[in-house]
C-alpha cells in the first residue's frame, strides 16, 4: 500500500489549544475551534478568524470544503442572525436566534431561527425555516442528524441527504418531523448484534454465533454500536481485554475488598490490611496506583466476524469497514496516532488523526496533524 501527504491546512500556536476539527466530506478543508487561557473561543477558516467570548455560534461547512456559513458573533457591532460566508456578509436574516444552519449542497444554505418573545408559545411571521434568504416556513423543514446526514421535507415530499451530499430518492410525507416523515420504514426489523455475559467476561452474539471473549466491547469514547457488513453480515466492532497480570491483580483486590469488607460487617471496623488496598484501588484515592495499573493495561483489539486481530492497541478512536471488506482502524500507542489496515501498519506516526474515510476515487483518506500542520493523507 502507498500514502500520499498534502498539507492543507497550518494553525497558528497562539489562537488558543485545539478543542475541535470539522472537516468536509472528502477532507480537502478543515475548520478550527480554539480555546485560549482568557476562555475566548475561536472558529478559524482559511486564515480567517472569528471570536466568542459568551456562546457558539451555528456554523456549517460546504460540501466541497470552499464555504464556511456562520453566524456573526459580533451582533452588538453589525446586526443581529447576521450570516457570514466565508467572512463576508451574506445574509441579514434580523433574527434573535439562529438555531440551525445546514448547506443542502453547494449553493444551497437552509436555517431555523426565531425572534424572542416573552411568550414562548407565540409564532411570529420570522419564526421558521429559510432557503437562502427566501422564507419557505410554510413549505420546507429540515432536520440535522448525528454522523452529517440531514432529512428534508419540502411541500409533501421528503428526501434524505447524506453526509456527502447524495440526495435519496424522494417520498410522499407521511407524519410529522419525529419520526422523519415516515421517510424509514419503522416496522421492517433488522437482526442486530447482541452483547452477551459468559462469566464475567462479554462477547458478541450474531446470527447463532457468539464471537471471542472481551472484558468490555466498543471503543473507550463511546461503546459505539456494534456494525455489520451489509455483503457478508459479519459484524466488525472493537474488544478490550486486560493483560493477564491486570486481570490476576483485579481478581486479588476483588477477594480482598469482599474479605475485608465481611471483616468489618462483623467485627465493626475495617482490618489494618483494608486500608493500603483502598489506597491502591479506591476511586478516591489520591494515588490510585494499581487503578493506574489496571487502565494502562488496556488492550483494544478489532474484530471481524469471528477474527481477532493478533496485535492489539493502546486505544484505538475508530474504525471502518471498506468496499472491499477490508477493516480499518485509527490506532494510538501512547502519543502516537496511525492507521492501520487489515493488521498491518499503513501511515506514519501523527499527533492526531481526524476524520477518517473512505472515499470511491481514492482510498482510505484521513486528516493527520504533525504539529501545527495538518495533512490530507490518502492510502491506496
Amino acid at each position: 500500500m502507498t500514502s500520499k501527504e498534502e498539507l492543507i491546512a497550518t494553525l497558528q500556536p497562539n489562537l488558543g489549544y485545539l478543542k475541535h476539527v470539522e472537516t468536509n466530506p472528502t477532507n480537502t478543508a478543515c475548520v478550527f475551534l480554539t480555546e485560549d487561557a482568557g476562555n475566548i473561543e475561536r472558529y478559524i477558516f482559511q486564515d480567517k478568524v472569528y471570536e466568542s467570548d459568551y456562546y457558539i455560534p451555528a456554523f456549517s461547512l460546504s460540501f466541497d470544503g470552499k464555504k464556511l456559513a456562520i453566524i456573526s458573533p459580533e451582533s452588538d457591532k453589525i446586526g443581529k442572525g447576521v450570516i457570514l460566508i466565508n467572512g463576508e456578509v451574506k445574509y441579514n436574516t434580523g433574527l434573535d436566534t439562529v438555531y440551525r444552519l445546514q448547506w443542502l449542497s453547494n449553493d444551497e444554505l437552509a436555517w431555523y431561527g426565531w425572534n424572542e418573545s416573552e411568550d414562548r408559545n407565540e409564532r411570529t411571521k420570522d419564526h421558521g425555516y429559510f432557503i437562502n434568504g427566501q422564507d419557505m416556513t410554510d413549505r420546507f423543514e429540515f432536520e440535522c442528524f448525528y454522523g452529517g446526514s440531514v432529512m428534508v421535507k419540502m411541500d409533501n415530499l421528503v428526501y434524505c441527504i447524506d453526509k456527502n451530499g447524495n440526495r435519496s430518492q424522494s417520498k410522499v410525507a407521511n407524519g410529522d418531523r419525529w419520526n422523519n416523515w415516515g421517510f424509514s420504514d419503522q416496522t421492517e426489523k433488522i437482526e442486530r448484534p447482541q452483547t452477551i455475559q459468559v462469566g464475567k467476561k462479554v462477547a458478541i452474539n450474531f446470527n447463532a454465533t457468539t464471537g471471542p471473549l472481551f472484558d468490555e466491547v466498543g471503543l473507550a469514547k463511546d461503546f459505539r454500536t456494534i456494525f455489520v457488513d451489509d455483503k457478508t453480515l459479519r459484524p466488525y466492532y472493537v474488544g478490550m481485554r486486560y493483560s493477564r497480570t491486570a486481570t490476576l491483580l483485579g481478581k486479588t483486590a476483588e477477594k480482598l475488598f469482599e474479605k475485608a469488607e465481611e471483616i468489618e460487617d462483623r467485627k465493626g471496623k475495617i482490618p489494618f490490611w483494608g486500608w493500603p488496598l483502598a489506597y491502591l484501588f479506591g476511586p478516591y484515592s489520591p494515588l490510585p496506583l494499581g487503578s493506574v495499573f489496571m487502565e494502562r493495561s488496556k488492550r483494544y483489539y478489532p474484530v471481524i466476524g469471528n477474527q481477532i486481530w493478533e496485535k492489539g492497541y493502546h486505544g484505538i478512536d475508530d474504525y471502518l469497514l471498506t468496499p472491499t471488506g477490508k477493516m480499518v482502524v485509527v490506532a494510538n500507542e501512547g502519543k502516537k496516532a496511525f492507521v492501520a489496515i487489515d493488521e498491518e501498519k499503513v501511515s506514519s506516526d501523527y499527533n492526531s488523526v481526524y476524520h477518517c474515510v473512505f472515499l470511491d476515487d481514492e482510498g482510505v483518506c484521513f486528516i493527520g496533524r504533525k504539529d501545527n500542520n495538518f495533512f490530507r493523507v490518502v492510502v491506496n
